[in-house]
């Protein structure tokens, strides 16, 4: 997988998602699966689906499910 910044993540300890999340303003983030981990954990709103909705369902953390995009686009303002 090719990656945007391949610096070890120094929350996750990986290369990831995180490090090309904005710095400032409110971040909302789309995932499926085991690499939108790390940047789900910092964003301020989810919308996830599949392997990424178990897992963060799993550790209490709130999401928004989504089965499309028109989903996610018809839940933003």
């Amino acid at each position: 997988m090719l990656w945007r910044d391949e610096t070890v993540c120094a929350t996750c300890g990986e290369e990831c998602k995180r490090r090309a999340l904005p710095a400032e303003g409110e971040v909302v983030y789309v995932g499926d699966g085991f690499s939108d981990r790390c940047a789900a954990l910092a964003a301020d709103r989810v919308f996830a689906t599949r392997d990424l909705a178990d897992y963060l369902a799993a550790r209490s953390v709130p999401f928004e499910p989504f089965d499309t995009f028109d989903d996610v686009a018809a839940a933003l303002p």
